[in-house]
């Protein structure tokens, strides 16, 4: 959700009465610190995407330079393979 929206919903809570500025409070902290969390998460996402594509080049590369040596019948499973 967007802070907007959050900061909406925070009214509206405080106008039917479920929340109060304690209540308010405690939930900003809350999302705050889940927020951090999702900044990490963020890094770890990256990381992991480098590593897939990396390891996808790694095979590629693998593959092209024994692709000399392979005989037509180990090329043609290759090829459908991929």
């Amino acid at each position: 959700m967007k802070l907007t929206h959050i900061e909406k919903a925070f009214e509206v809570g405080r106008a039917q009465g479920l929340l109060d500025d304690e209540k308010v409070r405690a939930l900003r902290q809350s999302l705050e610190d889940s927020q951090s969390s999702l900044r990490s998460g963020r890094a770890v996402v990256r990381f992991c995407t480098l590593g897939a594509v990396l390891v996808g080049l790694g095979v590629i590369l693998f593959v092209a330079s024994h692709w000399d040596a392979m005989g037509p019948w180990v090329r043609c499973p290759v090829l459908i393979a991929t």
